[in-house]
């Protein structure tokens, strides 16, 4: 290191001596009185391809700062390639120490990709701060990647020295590396092949802010079961190098241990389990109104069940589903209605002409009743209305009513224009968020709900199958599989056409409960716009 005047001091009338910038071998210059910098060659040409390999000082010297100011041993800095650098005497042709330690930075195949600087002479003996003698050289990724031997356990701290004295305790059972900083941690992502390796994984970074941006930054990156968080401040202490050495052991002792919630057993087991029986048990059957129907879903409707109830276009299963609604609303049960085919106010004129029997384009039917018949429908019932039909957007708006409402029912009508829904990729997915929802959460404190999906059918050799089977159902063994029971629907035609006869069967049978029933029928009267229970003829 070669010292000069700086110009940016002696243009401000100061630098009297002519030493205040410090020139390096590399190229780069820094003035410890103004923060003047020259970049360094190296720097430049890393900025431009970090592919460049960063070349070290011509002279480094073996450095005993780390034993100065951390307590490392010189052996532990001249392990991991740490050095000071030197700069030649002329008169005696040796090698004098700078008092800038450098710090080498490796990549994953060993190679020298980044140098850091600190100048400790200008911190210990000018005071000058720590961001006014730290400068880099080429791309700093993770420290100490080419000290890794890969042990069972793996240390993640906040910078190289607290890397080099937690390394001189742990070195003969752990992996340890340094991230220079939250802004570097990104970095650690290309590793996640790496990280997955060990058995235990141990963040002791920083008690500061920066640490805390830090750890919950690692927290996203590292598997669960692997995170083991250690604790500075139970030994007093803000990073590694505050610490004895004797209680860096204790440190990663006394680490938070992963609590793998992914898995119940013993007596978290048996006390979910009477939660979730509990909670079902203050919930009882819910009829939908129809006989026939019941029999067919062994009973009704519970919260918990996916009911799926299919059929052609046209045979009229949105009716039946408001239908179904209605009744519920009449016996004060809650409903969410998600209509995905018509708008909100499409199927709400559904349910006023089923509650006044008539078409609203009747001359009986009077604003004064359709007010009343609102007015009256608004007290349990629920109408999804927004134009975003993403399941996100509808399971947010389905669980806000289950925690603000309590509804007892959710119909989608029809499940099959959900977006993305008919791509097979996310069918399944869907399907079982669906189930999830269905079942409640004795944990989040949302109960669970019975949910009717209408479903279109699919064209099978370019027509509809005449008979509704499990093939039939628009979404493939990716939906039915899924759902609790499904229900089929026809039209039963004669020589004059539609009869309004619906005839209904069980598609899949309930998987919980057993039904003696797998056929009905309903009628549908066009005067009164509602269906009712008939009777079956094969």
């Amino acid at each position: 290191m070669k010292k000069s005047a700086c110009p940016s001091c002696r243009k401000a009338g100061n630098d009297k001596h002519g030493d205040n910038l410090a020139t390096y071998p590399d190229g780069g210059a820094w003035c410890f009185s103004c923060g003047y910098m020259v970049k360094s060659k190296n720097s430049m040409a890393a900025s431009k391809t970090e592919k460049k390999r960063v070349k070290v000082p011509e002279y480094t010297v073996a450095t005993d700062y780390m034993q100065l100011v951390y307590g490392v041993a010189p052996s532990t800095a001249e392990a991991w390639e740490v050095q000071e650098e030197g700069e030649l005497d002329d008169d005696t042709g040796e090698v004098v120490p700078t008092g800038v330690v450098v710090f080498p930075y490796f990549d994953s195949t060993r190679s020298l990709v980044g140098v850091k600087r600190r100048d400790y002479y200008a911190e210990l003996h000018d005071h000058k701060k720590k961001n006014d003698t730290i400068w880099y050289s080429g791309a700093l990724e993770v420290f100490g990647l080419h000290m890794v031997k890969e042990h069972d356990s793996l240390i993640i701290v906040e910078g190289e020295s607290d890397a080099l004295k937690m390394w001189e305790t742990c070195n003969e059972y752990a992996d340890v590396i340094a991230i220079p900083g939250s802004s570097h941690a990104a970095k650690m992502q290309a590793h996640g092949v790496m990280l997955r390796r060990y058995k235990r994984v141990y963040v002791a970074v920083d008690a500061d802010e920066a640490g805390r941006k830090l750890q919950g930054e690692l927290r996203d990156m590292i598997p669960a079961y692997l995170f083991h968080l250690c604790n500075y401040s139970l030994f007093g202490a803000k990073d590694a190098c505050e610490l004895h050495n004797d209680e860096i052991p204790k440190l990663l002792e006394r680490a938070v241990k992963p609590i793998n919630t992914m898995v119940v057993t013993g007596n978290d087991m048996m006390s979910g389990y009477m939660a979730h029986r509990d909670e079902v048990d203050k919930y009882s059957f819910v009829s939908t109104g129809f006989d026939s129907l019941d029999d067919c879903l062994a009973g009704g409707i519970i919260p918990g069940d996916v009911v799926m109830l299919v059929a052609h276009t046209g045979v009229g299963k949105s009716t039946l589903s408001v239908d179904i609604a209605y009744n519920m609303l009449c016996e004060g049960h809650r409903v969410l209605y998600v209509p995905t085919e018509m708008s909100s106010y499409q199927t709400l004129t559904k349910f006023v002409e089923r509650h006044l029997q008539m078409s609203t384009s009747s001359k009986r039917c009077t604003q004064e009743k359709i007010t009343d018949t609102i007015e009256m429908l608004s007290g349990c019932l629920e109408m999804y209305n927004s134009e975003d039909y993403s399941w996100q957007n509808i399971s947010d708006a389905i669980c806000a009513s289950m925690y603000t409402t309590g509804v007892s029912l959710v119909i989608i009508d029809v499940i099959n224009n959900i977006e993305n829904f008919n791509e097979w990729q996310n069918t399944a997915i869907m399907m079982t968020a669906i189930n999830r929802l269905a079942a409640g959460n004795t944990a989040d404190k949302r109960p669970p709900v019975a949910i009717l999906l209408v479903a279109h059918t699919r064209y099978t050799d370019g027509k509809f199958a005449k008979r509704i089977g499990r093939s039939s159902v628009a979404g493939g063994t990716a939906v039915i599989r899924q759902v609790t029971t499904c229900i089929g629907m026809e039209m039963l035609d004669d020589e004059e056409g539609d009869t309004g006869h619906r005839s209904i069967r069980v598609v899949k049978p309930n998987r919980f409960r057993d039904s003696s029933v797998f056929k009905g029928a309903l009628w549908y009267d066009a005067q009164t716009k509602s269906y009712y229970d008939g009777e079956y003829d094969d």
